[in-house]
């Protein structure tokens, strides 16, 4: 178990909802860079006792390490895998992000990459899984039925209010909100993979460290699961600026249209010009093939 230092808190039962199975407790070092999806390059928010020093500004704790391997967490992807597995599958690094970090569409929209390390002073941190949940809520049976309950109350109150007539209808919906998803077919939000519902047939989640309620969770979940992948967090409880080596600056990309710069960033050998030209060369390749098997060739 880590030391507790000067930001330690026992996570609440809240926070620890956003994990699969139990956190542990670490001390993230000085130096150390992490990263998060965004809306914006994430200032932060003033402190009420003192809103003038941006210092002081409470920081979201949910990141992820750059790289994890010099913590020795060999089973965790670096950002610069997961910004390779993306390009290698024609995606932004946004979509692959939500998909590994189990960000739902109501939650974020994850348009930009924010990077910062920590200051000098060594701070505590929970690490953990990501727990798998729906893309959205409309795609989770509980949850669609909580919130057509909840519309319903409200609409006697204000009958304006309208809901989705069917849980299709606000699929779309959502869809529209955000372009990466817009081109997955009906099958593919309607319910898991079968090679993803496979795995979980496979798994003992009881040995995994889960609670009954979040078995049960899972086996609730219809639409397309998020957070299937193994991929971890980090939640930095009392975060702020004044943790950071760069205080208020940040380290930021879009996330969505700046693949290529981001791909510097991280350098990356594998970018999205490489793996068009490769694909290039590969259909290039296949017609010649076809041309030489062809009669007079």
């Amino acid at each position: 178990m880590a030391d507790r230092l000067s930001n330690w808190e026992e996570i609440s039962a809240q926070n620890k909802t956003g994990f699969l199975g139990e956190p542990q407790l670490m001390t993230l070092l000085p130096g150390t860079k992490i990263y998060r999806l965004d809306n914006s390059d994430h200032p932060g928010w003033a402190n009420e006792a003192n809103p003038t020093d941006k210092m002081l500004n409470g920081l979201s704790g949910w990141w992820s390490l750059v790289d994890p391997s010099q913590y020795k967490f060999d089973r965790a992807m670096s950002v610069k895998e997961v910004y390779e597995t993306a390009v290698i599958n024609g995606i932004d690094f946004s979509s692959m992000v939500r998909y590994f970090s189990a960000v739902k569409l109501e939650w974020n929209d994850l348009t930009n990459y924010v990077e910062v390390a920590i200051g000098a002073q060594p701070i505590n941190a929970w690490y953990g899984r990501f727990a798998p949940m729906s893309l959205s809520d409309g795609l989770d049976k509980v949850k669609y039925a909580e919130m057509v309950a909840k519309a319903k109350a409200k609409a006697k109150a204000d009958p304006t209010i309208r809901m989705p007539k069917s849980p299709k209808q606000l699929r779309d919906n959502l869809k529209a909100q955000d372009q990466a998803y817009a081109s997955m077919s009906e099958e593919f939000l309607l319910g898991q993979t079968k090679d993803a519902a496979d795995h979980w047939k496979s798994v003992n989640l009881a040995n995994a460290g889960m609670t009954q309620d979040e078995v049960d969770k899972i086996a609730l979940l219809s639409g397309m699961s998020l957070g299937i992948f193994e991929a971890y967090q980090l939640f930095i409880p009392k975060f702020q600026n004044l943790h950071l080596a760069g205080g208020i600056s940040r380290t930021f990309f879009n996330a969505k249209t700046q693949m290529r710069e981001l791909g510097q960033h991280l350098r990356s050998a594998i970018t999205p010009d490489s793996v068009a030209q490769e694909r290039a060369e590969s259909i290039r390749r296949i017609e010649m093939e076809k041309m030489k098997s062809l009669p007079g060739h």
